[in-house]
């Protein structure tokens, strides 16, 4: 039967109402095989929460990245800006606002005195040391209702998404 002319479950004929929920069914359901909208739906949820709990610690998402990068590997701005999928004047923002809050400095890159390397300075570590604690805590949070197992299934694949190369 043509999806117009179905009947609902008491055999009057559907209203607007019964159609839209279809609708909406429907496209709930297109939507939830999506890749490119459950990645961005579940990444806006993340960085939603992240905003929230980096907020108390006078950072923004951002910024977070720069100064985990500065603290874990540090990357000259030049390679921030691809690693982080990021237009090179956004990162020199970023390094920008992070070197006036005393987080993270610019040093001369090994081999290349004109690359700009950004290093966190000890006040930037310790505070990376502190909002890490907290963003664990809300991406436990976010992650809750997976089991240990398919939490680090999920991870693992979404790496393989994010950095095929690394």
């Amino acid at each position: 039967m043509p999806r117009t002319a179905q009947r609902s479950s008491t055999g009057a004929p559907p209203t607007p109402s019964d159609r839209t929920s279809d609708s909406e069914s429907e496209s709930e359901s297109a939507l939830d095989r999506n890749l490119v909208f459950l990645l961005i739906r579940a990444g806006a949820r993340g960085a939603a929460n992240d905003t929230k709990v980096l907020a108390k610690h006078g950072l923004k998402v951002r910024q977070y990245a720069v100064l985990t990068t500065a603290c874990t590997r540090p990357r000259t701005q030049k390679e921030l800006s691809d690693f982080l999928v990021l237009n090179p004047s956004q990162v020199v923002t970023l390094v920008d606002e992070l070197e006036d809050l005393g987080l993270v400095k610019r040093e001369a890159a090994v081999g290349d005195r004109r690359a700009k390397l950004v290093v966190a300075t000890a006040r930037g570590r310790k505070l990376f040391d502190v909002a890490r604690i907290d963003v664990g805590d809300v991406h436990d949070s976010l992650l809750g209702h997976l089991s240990p197992a398919q939490r680090e299934e999920f991870l693992t694949v979404l790496r393989r998404l994010a950095l095929p190369n690394g």
